[in-house]
């Protein structure tokens, strides 16, 4: 268990308590279950995610996290 700015990473996955917090990229890769080169990718190339950045870190806010996530596609499980 780690404590994010607010809340706990627990087996990957951030059970957050503040909907405004701020995560950094490697918070946001164990929540979508990838690496931080995808987060980073996401963030430069594809430009979904919108960040900011604290000198030299990259915080995305918990709520463009989600947003995000409600806008993918429905995995279809039966494959």
């Amino acid at each position: 268990t780690e404590s994010t700015a607010g809340g706990k990473v627990e087996s990957g996955f951030i059970k957050n308590s503040q909907p405004s917090s701020l995560l950094t990229k490697r918070e946001v890769a164990r929540y979508l279950n990838c690496n931080e080169r995808h987060v980073t990718y996401l963030l430069n190339e594809k430009k979904c995610l919108p960040y900011l950045k604290e000198g030299a870190l990259v915080k995305i806010r918990y709520e463009h996290l989600q947003k995000y996530i409600d806008k993918l596609p429905p995995k279809n499980l039966s494959d």
